[in-house]
Parts: C-alpha cells; structure tokens; sequence
C-alpha cells in the first residue's frame, strides 16, 4: 500500500479555487499537496505551514494533528508569520 491510500489521502488534480477565492494571485505563495475529506491542504512555500480550506469557504487550521475553524484573515496571518500560533 502506498502512502497516500495508507493515510486517507485523496491523490489528485490541484484544486486552487478555494484559495484563489480568498487571496487571489497571491495564490502564488502557496503549493497544493493534498485533499482529505474535502479540505484542500496548501502549505506556504516560506513559513512550510498549511492554511487548509473547504469549497464552502471554512478556514481551518491544524493544531494538534486536528482541523480548529477559524477566520481567515487569523489563519492566513498565523500561515505567512504575520500572527503568531
């Protein structure tokens, strides 16, 4: 069994619509790695944290191997080391 099946991990296509949706061409900073259960995990390519979001536009973030909803301006501060976690 490879990783992806082994952790739940849907393997597919990049979805940037949910990101691009909240930051536009910043979109840019980012890199899409992957979706489980239908959150789409993109990791910042400075900071390496995620900012995890749904097409129905909840932000979450992973605190403690654990989604925790939150506000996106939050998330997005806490992701690009604007805020602090």
């Amino acid at each position: 069994m490879n990783f992806s099946a082994s952790h739940g991990i849907d393997v597919k296509e990049p979805n940037w619509a949910p990101l691009e949706q909240c930051i536009g061409e910043r979109c840019i900073e980012f890199m899409w790695m992957y979706e489980k259960d239908g959150v789409e995990f993109y990791k910042h390519i400075g900071t390496r944290r995620y900012l995890c979001l749904n097409s129905q536009g909840d932000v979450f973030l992973c605190t403690a191997g654990e989604l925790q909803p939150v506000e996106f301006e939050y998330a997005y501060a806490v992701v690009t080391c604007g805020g602090r976690s």
